[in-house]
């Protein structure tokens, strides 16, 4: 059995029905036990997972269902890679994943762990993830300037956390109405990728989309809205 970073034994992996073209690389991911909550959640769930772990491996692994909200929007140190390709926010209790299916940043897991109802400690982890990695490395992966870091160049009333060397917390921001993508219309996007041709795209649609129920989610009325 696998342990997670808080010493609770993880369930024996659910592995999907046989017969998909993404078992290959995707079956191994599905390890069980709880949706992180945390950034060390985040973190010691990658570290259970079969190495070298890619984003759609990372995604794969979550339990289902998975409450997601899609957005085209660019303006973002992650953003969309297109009208076809979101930037896709993953919502569990305590935190806020987000991946791109292609595009710059489609080899980034973006990690916003709630510390009150409105300010979120920024995390960024670069795939793929060849050996366990750490608190701190999940921290300095952002670019720091001076006073602060990628994050906070929009993320504004940056402040460093008390608990933790180079995290920072920030205001949370929800994108704006119109670029929201329904689930519907990224499930038509999903449907439409060709693995022969586009096959690391259609990894991480299928990462997302495939394994168990898949709901709209919808951002905190208390974060602020995102104007550009």
């Amino acid at each position: 059995m696998l342990v997670s970073g808080c010493g609770q034994a993880m369930p024996p992996p659910v592995v999907p029905d046989a017969g998909h073209w993404f078992d290959d690389d995707l079956a191994p991911c599905r390890i069980g036990g709880e949706p992180p909550h945390t950034v060390d959640d985040v973190i010691a769930r990658i570290n259970a997972l079969p190495m070298p772990v890619t984003v759609p491996c990372f995604t794969a692994s979550l339990p289902r269902p998975l409450s997601i909200v899609a957005t085209t929007s660019r303006f973002s140190a992650q953003p969309a890679g297109g009208p076809e390709d979101p930037r896709v926010f993953i919502f569990t209790a305590g935190s806020l994943l987000s991946i791109v299916t292609d595009g710059q940043g489609r080899n980034l897991l973006e990690v916003g762990e709630l510390v009150t109802t409105s300010r979120t400690l920024k995390a960024e982890i670069a795939f793929p993830v060849t050996a366990p990695i750490t608190r701190e490395q999940a921290y300095a992966h952002l670019d720091y300037v001076p006073a602060s870091t990628s994050c906070g160049l929009c993320h504004t009333t940056e402040e460093a956390h008390p608990a933790h060397p180079f995290a920072r917390v920030s205001i949370a921001f929800r994108p704006p109405a119109r670029t929201l993508m329904s689930l519907e219309r990224a499930r038509t996007f999903a449907a439409a990728c060709d693995p022969a041709v586009q096959r690391e795209r259609c990894l991480a649609w299928a990462s997302i989309l495939e394994f168990g129920e898949v709901v709209e989610g919808a951002f905190p009325a208390s974060f602020a809205d995102f104007i550009r």
